[in-house]
């Protein structure tokens, strides 16, 4: 070959690497008006990723991540919202931090999905704004209301621009799934709401979904509430079995194990429970044999292994992690050590968290009934720094005249990891020399608690 056809053949072979070689990066900026924090973060459903994306002053910001194609979810202070990125994108964002879900706007490439997506959630919020008063319906103006919203919801997608014919049906079936779910939990939402322990669904008001697959795959990974559903189901006939119980955990597990037969969904619903359920379980190592029985994703039972590893310290007489110099609502400072030589009663809680909001009455019993005896009451909030001021003003609003502290580093607070705290809220019960009489204990509206405290006379 002369030299002239070695160059040609040379210049062809770098031109058709370069075009194979893909971009396997994201390229993300844009600007947050009035923004709470100096970061904000993006965090990854699949992938688990977290990229703290830093703010100039002007709220400015640019930076890249390599990442597979994967749904994220964009915090800023105590907003969210969730969207999608593909390597190769280029996209920049706008929001105003006062009324972030309204005014997020996205251009460039991978924009016109996100838009989509962010609209979406938007009507989402919008239809469920009073939760109360949608199940509270009867049958028949639960319906009504449900297909009108479904059809505003496939009127957006229709005339949204850009999006790939696959997105599209997809995207069809996730808001059939939403439609589904709220039926589906008409019947214990509606029994809650409107106080009627005896209300029934009429025999066929849930016809229209009997032809259901409730093991698709595919539907299950590619779609947002085809999970929920699945999930909701599935607690939904457990109660109705008669087999829930507050403390049953164990007994869920086993439910799920002998009704969902296929394996990649039963256990990612195995998951999915047990990474908040093994932390109130009153019999550890029950749960952890169950979960370990009908897991078969290494990767998923090696998460709930280390958890459980975590908490089988933290049994009874062990010493209790510590929190140091965590800020208290008077403006002074208090670390555990504080108050060794009383029994203590933790509550871990946020100001976002409705089930902890519904125990602050019970609480002001359980402190009212005690005052004076040789136990402190301790709560501890987990609220992000976005949320100070609003702490601030529901335990002024709420009168919580007990110890009130705020974690120092909110869900990454030692105290709160040591304790593999994944949900609130959660209550502990130490003796006065610090040690662990319950890191589980029970809620303050539980009968149990009352009779632990008789037990213990302090």
């Amino acid at each position: 070959m002369n030299k002239f056809w070695f160059f040609i053949v040379m210049i062809f072979a770098f031109s058709t690497n370069a075009q194979e070689k893909q971009i396997d990066y994201i390229i993300i900026s844009g600007n947050i008006a009035n923004a709470n924090e100096k970061v904000f973060t993006l965090k990854g459903l699949e992938k688990k990723q977290i990229k703290k994306l830093i703010l100039d002053e002007e709220g400015n910001f640019t930076d890249t991540l390599k990442t597979i194609k994967q749904e994220f979810v964009l915090f800023e202070g105590i907003n969210n919202a969730y969207i999608q990125l593909s390597p190769g994108d280029n996209i920049k964002l706008t929001a105003d931090a006062n009324d972030y879900l309204n005014t997020l706007k996205f251009t460039g490439k991978g924009a016109d999905l996100n838009n989509y997506l962010v609209g979406a959630e938007n009507l989402y919020k919008e239809e469920n704004l009073n939760y109360k008063e949608k199940y509270s319906k009867s049958e028949a103006e639960f319906t009504t209301f449900k297909k009108k919203w479904k059809q505003k919801r496939i009127d957006f997608l229709n005339t949204s621009i850009a999006l790939s014919e696959e997105f599209n049906e997809t995207e069809k079936r996730n808001i059939y799934y939403c439609y589904a779910r709220d039926f589906i939990n008409y019947e214990n939402k509606h029994t809650q709401y409107v106080e009627d322990k005896e209300f029934k669904i009429s025999e066929n008001f849930l016809d229209e979904f009997e032809n259901l697959n409730w093991e698709n795959e595919q539907d299950y990974r590619d779609t947002h509430f085809y999970p929920h559903l699945i999930l909701d189901r599935i607690k939904n006939n457990f109660i109705k079995e008669n087999l829930y119980d507050e403390f049953n955990y164990i007994s869920f597990l086993k439910y799920i194990n002998k009704n969902i037969k296929n394996r990649y969904i039963r256990d990612q619903v195995l998951y999915k429970n047990s990474k908040f359920n093994i932390t109130y379980t009153d019999n550890l190592e029950g749960f952890y044999k169950v979960f370990s029985e009908g897991i078969y994703d290494e990767e998923l039972k090696a998460k709930i292994t280390e958890t459980y590893i975590t908490l089988s310290s933290l049994t009874k007489g062990q010493p209790s992690p510590k929190f140091v110099n965590y800020e208290n609502y008077n403006g002074s400072e208090n670390s555990l050590d504080d108050f060794l030589g009383k029994y203590v009663y933790i509550d871990v809680w946020a100001t976002w968290c409705p089930p902890c909001i519904e125990e602050i009455s019970h609480l002001k019993e359980l402190v009212e009934i005690n005052k004076g005896k040789n136990i402190e009451f301790i709560s501890i909030s987990v609220d992000r720094p976005a949320g100070y001021d609003k702490w601030r003003s529901m335990v002024k609003d709420e009168e919580m005249n007990w110890v009130q502290l705020f974690a120092d580093k909110d869900w990454n607070s030692d105290f709160i990891k040591d304790y593999s705290i994944k949900g609130v809220p959660r209550y502990i019960l130490l003796d006065p020399n610090g040690n662990i009489i319950n890191s589980n204990a029970p809620r303050p509206s539980s009968k149990k608690i009352t009779n632990i405290f008789n037990e213990l006379n302090f």
